[in-house]
């Protein structure tokens, strides 16, 4: 499965440790979970140890959490298809966007904006479905720090009515926001696009995962 990154790439960056990753190997060759894949990528391995600070034993917990989550919610983590009807609807309800500039502390953001109002088409598990798909194209990239949530749920205010613009930007620096909100980039329409493009060649990274998710189920 692609990277933009390698493990040696984040350990240059000395935000974690070869012998971390070595441990997780380790015990991924051991453990007895059979929901748990015995091999991961290294840029897995990296991802888990960054959201748990490097913490190994709790690592540990959070791979074996993080596919049993997967295992009892497959309408949100399977048949992640982009050809699929109720995902492209979805995707039309729901404009969203993997900001392509992140914070100055490495936070990445990602955009939502309610682009279609009748609720008839308004399908919250295929949108929350989305959400983590987002997640996975931003992970393709060199892992942020953190994330940030930006939503615009058209008609209603971004931010307090009384909030002004310069407090938004401290919150948001002008260089990570679309033109439309007063930021640097382009419009939330090129992004939304953008991110289709982005959405569609991950497309073959999710039909891996879930072929290795169903085999070790069986």
């Amino acid at each position: 499965m692609e990277f933009n990154y390698t493990a040696q790439d984040v350990i240059d960056q000395n935000r974690t440790k070869m012998e971390y990753i070595n441990s997780i190997k380790d015990w991924l060759s051991m453990c007895n979970d059979k929901l748990v894949p015995p091999v991961l990528q290294e840029q897995m391995i990296v991802q888990f140890l960054l959201s748990c600070d490097n913490d190994v034993e709790f690592t540990k917990t959070t791979i074996s959490a993080f596919y049993r989550c997967k295992k009892a919610a497959p309408e949100l983590h399977d048949d992640r298809d982009m050809r699929r009807p109720d995902i492209r609807t979805a995707l039309n309800t729901m404009h969203m966007a993997t900001l392509p500039v992140r914070t100055d502390d490495n936070c990445a953001i990602h955009f939502f904006k309610l682009n279609d109002t009748n609720y008839h088409n308004y399908d919250v598990s295929v949108i929350m479905k989305l959400s983590f798909m987002l997640v996975d194209v931003t992970l393709k990239n060199n892992p942020p720090d953190g994330l940030m949530v930006f939503l615009d749920m058209k008609g209603i205010k971004i931010h307090p009515s009384d909030m002004p613009n310069e407090r938004l930007y401290e919150l948001v620096p002008k260089k990570c926001l679309p033109k439309e909100y007063g930021g640097d980039l382009p419009s939330e329409k090129e992004l939304h696009e953008i991110t289709l493009g982005q959405l569609n060649d991950r497309q073959a990274f999710w039909e891996i995962e879930e072929m290795i998710r169903k085999e070790l189920g069986k």
